[in-house]
C-alpha cells in the first residue's frame, strides 16, 4: 500500500438534475447535423448532450445526476388547458429521432432518467430538487426553460440556465434570477401570468407588458394584496386586472410547478455510477468514441477510483495499478507518554516509556511515515528537537482538548492529505480529539490499540512487531471491512438474511457470537467464502448462504456445504461421537439412512450456524476459478490466516479448536484451502477496498475483473487439502 500520493478532486454532494427535452433540443441545433452513426443516422444531438453533461462533472463534480423527461401528450396540464403548447411547431424528425436513442444510451450506461405519464419534466425536476433540498443536498437544475426560475431557492436549488446552444449557460441563485428577469423566483410565475408566455402558447392580460407586469409585482407582494389594492393603481390598469382577474388565475395554475410527483425515487440507485464498460459499447455502436471517452474523462476526475473497470491489457496492468490503484498512502501516528528524557533530545527519543517505544518501532517496521502526537506541541515530526515537559492531554479544559484536536487535524492534511490511512497507536483521549475530524475529511482510521489498557497494548505491540510490516496489513483489511459493515447496515445473523437484499454474486465473510479481535470488542472473521467460481456455475450468492444455513426448522445437508460438514466434525470430535457418525465426512455416503442417523447433529450444525453473523462483497465479474471473487476469498484468507492466526488467535471455547483438521485449530478459520498460502498478493487491499466501496454504492460496480492478470499463477499453496467434493462444490475454501 506504499507508494505516490495521487492528488484528486473529489465529488461534492451537489446533485444535478437535467431537463432531458430541454438539454437535446438546444444540442441538436447548437451541433452540425454531419456528425452521423455509421449507418447515416444524425447523432448531433447525442453528441451535445453528452458533452454537456461531461462539462458539468467537471465543474459541478456531483454525487448524483438524474435526467428527467416530459410524457408523451396529453399531459395533465393539456387536458385542463386545451390550447397549451398549440402552437409549437413539430421538432425535425432528425432531432426527435434521437430522443429515444439518448435514453436507451442513459439507461445502458447507467445514468438514472424518469418520465412520469401525465406529467412535464418540469413536475419532476421540481419534485426531486424539494426532495434533495428537504436532506440539505445542493441541487443544480440544468434547463433552457425559464418556467422553472421558480424552483430557485438559496442556498439548496440553483439554476444552470443554458441560453443558446450547450455552453452558453448561467448558474442562476435567487439575486441571479431577480437581476435577469426583474423579480425573484418566488415571483416569476406571477410576472409570466401577468405579461403571458408565448412559447408555451399562454395569453397574458391584455394590455400589460413586461414594464407594467414588474411595476404590479413591486407594488404588493401577492395578487391577493394586488386585488384589495386597485383603487390605488391607475384606472385602466385597474380595469385590465379586474377583466383578466380569470385568465390570471389560470395562467398561474398552468406555470406552477405541480406538486408531488408520483415516483419512488429509492427504486433505483442515484448515485453517480457511470457503467464504463457498456459505456465503450453503447457509444462505440454510435460511432462516437471521442464523445464516450470525454465523458469517461470527466468522470474520472470526479471517482478516480472507477478507472479499475478499465481492463487494461497485461502489458499495462502494472503502471496502471501505480498510478490509479495505490491512492491510500499510510501514516502511523504515535501518543506521547509521560515518562521522558531529562534533557532535549529529538522527539522520537524525547518519550522513554515502553509502551512508545514499542509503538515507534511498528511505526518504523511498517515503513511509513510517523508522527508524534504531543499534548503540548501537537503534531510532531520525529527528528524534530524538543525541551522535556509536564502536560497531558487529559489534564487541559475540554475546549482547549477540542482546539487541541482541530489543530493536529488540519496539521494531518496538510503532511499527509487525504485519501490516506491513518494508525492511530494511541488511547482514547489522543484517538477521540481527532478521528471524526479526518474521518470527515475523507481518511481511513485503524486504532489497533482502542480501549485496550496498557498491558494488552504491549502485548498486542510484541505480537505486531514479531509479525513485522504485515501487520499493517491486517489492520488495514478490518478498517475495510468495519466501514463497510457500517455502511451496509451492521452485521445481520443468518437467522434473519432471508428478508434482507443480498447481491447476486459476491464473497461473504462470517463472524460468530463470542470470538473477537485481540482483546477488544471488533468482530473477528470466522470464515470466508464465495460461489460461482467453477466456469459457467449459475449459483447465486444467497444460495450458498442458505445451503450453509439449512432451513429454519434445523435441517440440513452437509454434503452440499463443505461449512456445515467442518462444524458437524467439530462437534464430532468434542462430543467423542465418532462411532455414532462414522460417516460423516464421506461425500459418497449420503443414504436415506445415515440421513436419518445424521438429523439429530444436522440440527445442531444449523444452530451454529443460524446464529453467525455476515456481511458479503459484491462482485458482478464473469464466474470462473480466476475470477475476482476467487481473487478476493483466497488473498483474504491467506492474509487472515498467516497474520490473523498470530494476532487475533481464537478464544478458548472457539469450536474450530476441537476440529479434526489441524489447519481450521491452526488459522482461527472454518477454511480448509488457502490457509498455507505464503503470501498474499500485493494489490489485495487496493481491489478489496474498491469492492467494499462499490457494494455500498460509493463506486460505480464494473461487471469486468480489476484484478492484475495472471494473479493465480503467483499464488501457490504450500500445502493445498483436497477433498473429493471441490469440484463439486461452488463455495471452494
Amino acid at each position: 500500500m506504499s507508494g505516490g500520493s495521487l492528488t484528486v478532486k473529489m465529488k461534492t454532494d451537489t446533485v444535478v438534475a437535467i431537463d432531458g427535452h430541454s438539454l437535446l433540443y438546444r444540442a441538436f441545433f447548437a451541433i452540425p447535423d454531419s456528425i452521423r452513426d455509421a449507418s447515416g443516422r444524425p447523432v448531433n444531438a447525442i453528441h451535445g448532450f453528452i458533452s454537456m453533461l461531461a462539462r458539468l462533472l467537471r465543474e459541478h463534480r456531483p454525487s448524483s445526476v438524474i435526467v428527467a423527461y416530459d410524457s408523451p401528450w396529453p399531459t395533465l396540464r393539456h387536458v385542463a388547458f386545451p390550447g397549451y403548447k398549440a402552437n409549437r411547431a413539430a421538432l425535425p424528425e432528425a432531432c426527435t429521432a434521437q430522443v429515444p436513442l439518448l435514453r436507451t444510451l442513459l439507461q445502458r450506461i447507467g445514468i438514472p432518467i424518469f418520465a412520469v405519464p401525465g406529467y412535464e419534466g418540469d413536475d419532476i425536476l421540481a419534485a426531486f430538487a424539494e426532495r434533495c433540498a428537504a436532506r440539505n443536498l445542493p441541487t443544480v437544475i440544468v434547463t433552457g426553460d425559464r418556467d422553472l426560475f421558480q424552483l430557485v431557492r438559496d442556498p439548496w436549488i440553483r439554476l444552470l440556465y443554458t441560453r443558446r446552444g450547450v455552453s452558453n449557460a448561467q448558474l442562476l441563485d435567487e439575486r441571479g434570477v431577480q437581476n435577469l428577469v426583474g423579480v425573484l423566483p418566488s415571483r416569476y410565475v406571477d410576472l409570466a401570468a401577468l405579461r403571458g408566455d408565448p412559447a408555451d402558447n399562454i395569453s397574458g392580460i391584455p394590455g400589460i407588458g413586461d414594464k407594467t407586469a414588474l411595476s404590479l409585482i413591486a407594488h404588493a407582494p401577492s395578487f391577493e394584496e394586488l386585488y384589495k389594492d386597485l383603487n390605488r393603481l391607475p384606472k385602466d390598469i385597474a380595469r385590465k386586472l379586474l377583466a383578466g382577474r380569470d385568465t390570471l388565475s389560470a395562467n398561474r395554475e398552468i406555470l406552477r410547478a405541480l406538486g408531488p410527483v408520483p415516483v419512488n425515487w429509492d427504486a433505483q440507485p442515484l448515485l453517480l455510477r457511470i457503467d464504463v464498460p457498456n459505456a465503450r459499447g453503447v457509444f462505440s455502436e454510435l460511432g462516437l468514441e471521442k464523445t464516450c471517452e470525454s465523458l469517461l474523462s470527466a468522470y474520472f476526475e470526479v471517482q478516480p477510483e472507477t478507472r479499475l473497470s478499465v481492463s487494461a491489457p497485461a502489458a499495462e496492468w502494472s503502471s496502471s495499478t501505480e498510478q490509479l490503484l495505490r491512492h491510500r498512502n499510510r501514516v502511523c501516528l504515535v501518543s506521547c507518554s509521560a515518562e521522558k528524557s531529562d534533557m532535549e533530545t529529538q522527539a522520537k527519543d524525547l518519550y522513554v516509556s515502553t509502551l512508545f517505544k514499542k509503538s515507534r518501532n511498528w511505526a518504523e517496521l511498517g515503513e511509513m511515515p510517523w508522527y508524534i502526537l504531543s499534548a503540548k506541541h501537537g503534531l510532531v515530526a520525529p527528528e524534530i528537537s524538543l525541551q522535556p515537559y509536564d502536560l497531558a492531554l487529559k489534564d487541559l479544559p475540554h475546549n482547549e482538548r477540542e482546539a487541541w484536536g482541530e489543530s493536529v487535524a488540519s496539521d494531518i492534511r496538510r503532511v499527509s492529505p487525504a485519501p490516506a490511512l491513518v494508525f492511530l497507536l494511541a488511547g482514547s483521549t489522543y484517538s477521540g480529539a481527532i478521528t471524526k475530524s479526518l474521518i470527515d475529511s475523507g481518511y481511513g482510521v485503524a486504532r489497533p490499540l482502542e480501549g485496550m489498557p496498557v498491558g494488552k497494548r504491549l502485548r498486542w505491540l510484541n505480537a505486531a512487531n514479531s509479525i513485522g510490516k504485515e501487520s499493517a496489513d491486517l489492520e488495514e483489511f478490518y478498517e475495510i471491512l468495519t466501514r463497510l459493515i457500517s455502511d451496509a447496515g451492521g452485521l445481520v445473523p443468518l437467522s434473519q438474511a432471508a428478508g434482507r437484499r443480498w447481491p447476486p454474486s459476491g464473497v461473504y465473510f462470517f463472524f460468530e457470537p463470542g470470538e473477537s479481535r485481540f482483546c477488544t470488542t471488533q468482530p473477528r472473521v470466522v470464515r470466508v467464502g464465495t460461489h460461482g467460481v467453477s466456469v459457467n456455475s449459475k449459483a447465486s450468492l444467497w444460495n450458498r448462504l442458505r445451503t450453509h444455513r439449512g432451513v429454519l426448522e434445523g435441517a440440513g445437508n452437509h454434503r452440499a456445504s463443505i461449512f456445515r460438514s467442518h462444524v458437524g466434525a467439530a462437534i464430532i470430535q468434542r462430543d467423542s461421537r465418532m462411532h455414532e457418525f462414522p460417516d460423516w465426512a464421506d461425500q459418497s455416503a449420503g443414504t436415506a439412512e445415515n440421513r436419518l442417523i445424521e438429523a439429530e447433529l444436522e440440527t445442531q450444525v444449523s444452530a451454529i450456524i443460524s446464529r453467525m453473523q455476515i456481511v458479503c462483497l459484491e462482485i458482478r465479474d464473469t464466474p470462473g476459478p480466476h475470477s475476482d471473487r476467487a481473487y478476493v476469498e483466497r488473498n483474504a484468507i491467506a492474509l487472515l490466516s498467516r497474520v490473523g492466526s498470530l494476532l487475533d488467535r481464537p478464544s478458548g471455547n472457539w469450536l474450530g479448536r476441537c476440529s479434526p483438521h489441524p489447519c481450521i485449530r491452526k488459522s482461527g478459520l472454518w477454511n480448509v484451502n488457502y490457509v498455507d498460502e505464503p503470501a498474499w498478493d500485493p494489490t489485495f487491499l487496493e481491489i478489496f477496498e474498491y469492492y467494499a466501496r462499490a457494494t455500498v454504492g460509493r463506486a460505480p460496480l464494473t461487471e469486468r475483473s480489476v484484478a492484475p492478470p495472471g494473479w493465480w499463477t503467483r499464488l501457490r499453496s504450500r500445502g493445498q487439502m483436497d477433498f473429493s467434493w471441490n469440484d463439486k462444490d461452488d463455495d471452494v475454501e
